[in-house]
């Protein structure tokens, strides 16, 4: 539990630096998605790169549906689960 606590920390403070560059918006249906499958398909969308622990989240599965969604926004939803 505390290593999603630490990602999600990491990946809102690297929000927060990327706001002021373009804001792109993400869209798809990801139905008990592998996070790593989420990642390909978010950085296919956007300019973000995410690096990760993929060992910590192997396990970790995604499920959202998104249309237009802000990457602070969604990476928000994401963890609340």
């Amino acid at each position: 539990m505390s290593g999603k606590l630490i990602l999600f920390s990491l990946l809102t403070l690297l929000n927060s630096f990327v706001l002021a560059q373009d804001n792109n918006l993400i869209s798809g249906h990801f139905s008990n998605t592998g996070f790593d499958e989420f990642v390909t398909r978010v950085e296919a969308q956007t300019n973000y790169t995410f690096y990760y622990d993929r060992a910590g989240l192997d396990s970790f599965r995604v499920t959202l549906e998104v249309k237009n969604a802000f990457l602070p926004s969604l990476l928000f939803n994401l963890f609340k689960q």
